[in-house]
């Protein structure tokens, strides 16, 4: 993931209040040493006003709220990822995940850590109506489970890094749960009664575990498969997962979204010339990577469509009010798909 550093500013909204004539215009900006994950990723607002992000910090360099969850650097290690000298890395702190919630007004409501005795990076985040908050990343071990969680343990495969997703409080001041993922996540979005929907793809070595009924149950490619899932509400179990790909070629998911109903939009890129598309939708294939559009029915049973549109991939998705799909690409293409 591309990062980009802001030592002095931490720009909020850039693009997300608009004029009457739908122009952005910058709303606020706040203090930060911190680093800031990729935009599409990491910041997201709600309908009325509130900001929500996450980043990476190195070591102590972050200032938590009275009170939140986790108020200081929590790592002990030392990571590899700093200045070199001679050609040999120097070890700093490894770095950690923050949190923070903006009102309206660009106030601070909470600012907390996020992060165990390792390396943790935040790849997602999303809001409940009430206010919760919730991130997706990987770690490299020792980040704070709860009791009671869907996958305890941690599943690395061939990679140094293992996914997770944590619920955080409207107040940042505790942490609802947490769980790992064996799977790598892209992108979460989460529904009214608080159930997590997640997207990305299969970690080498490891099975993604699929339910009964899957649309489909086992991997079709050796190298890199799609994968979509639903967390229930309190964390504890996996409602469903599936895989999405096709056995020509990788696929991931890169963006999801829910509609009312509880289907699942999952947006993402395929180089498999037989990913499965739906008879009578959108097809314009290209002879390498394709954006992908699939739209599962609620128990991710079936599909109720899936279209290929072209070179690219498919991020940032949304539902419209109207039942139209909105992607940071291809929008004009995904408008028709009203379903």
């Amino acid at each position: 993931m591309a990062l980009r550093s802001l030592p002095f500013l931490l720009s909020v909204g850039v693009a997300l209040a608009a004029n009457a004539a739908n122009t952005p215009r910058f709303t606020f900006a706040f203090p930060s040493s911190a680093t800031i994950a990729s935009a599409a990723s990491a910041i997201d607002v709600d309908s009325t006003g509130y900001t929500y992000l996450a980043g990476i910090v190195d070591g102590n360099a972050f200032t938590a709220t009275p009170g939140a969850y986790q108020p200081q650097y929590s790592g002990g290690g030392l990571c590899y990822g700093g200045p070199v000298t001679g050609g040999i890395p120097i070890p700093g702190p490894c770095e950690s995940t923050f949190v923070v919630k903006l009102d309206p007004f660009g106030a601070l409501v909470f600012a907390t850590y996020l992060g165990g005795s390792a390396e943790t990076m935040p790849s997602a985040i999303a809001f409940d109506p009430q206010g919760n908050v919730y991130v997706a990343g990987t770690t490299q071990g020792g980040f704070p489970i709860t009791p009671g969680a869907a996958f305890p343990s941690p599943s690395f495969g061939f990679s140094e890094t293992a996914s997770f997703i944590a619920k955080l409080n409207a107040t940042g001041r505790q942490l609802e749960y947490a769980t790992y993922i064996p799977a790598n996540i892209s992108a979460i979005a989460v529904d009214t009664a608080g159930s997590v929907y997640f997207t990305g793809s299969d970690i080498q070595g490891v099975l993604f575990p699929t339910t009964p009924g899957a649309f489909q149950s086992s991997p079709a490619n050796p190298a890199q498969n799609g994968i979509v899932g639903k967390l229930n509400a309190s964390g504890s179990a996996l409602v469903y997962g599936t895989y999405l790909s096709g056995a020509q070629g990788a696929s991931g998911g890169i963006g999801i979204a829910v509609d009312s109903a509880g289907n699942a939009l999952v947006g993402g890129s395929t180089a498999a010339s037989d990913f499965p598309a739906t008879e009578g939708q959108y097809v314009n294939s290209a002879t390498d990577w394709d954006i992908f559009l699939a739209k599962f029915n609620s128990g991710a049973t079936a599909l109720i469509f899936s279209s290929l549109l072209g070179p690219g991939d498919a991020s940032a998705m949304s539902v419209a009010p109207g039942g139209d799909v909105r992607s940071e690409e291809h929008t004009s293409e995904l408008q028709s798909l009203r379903h």
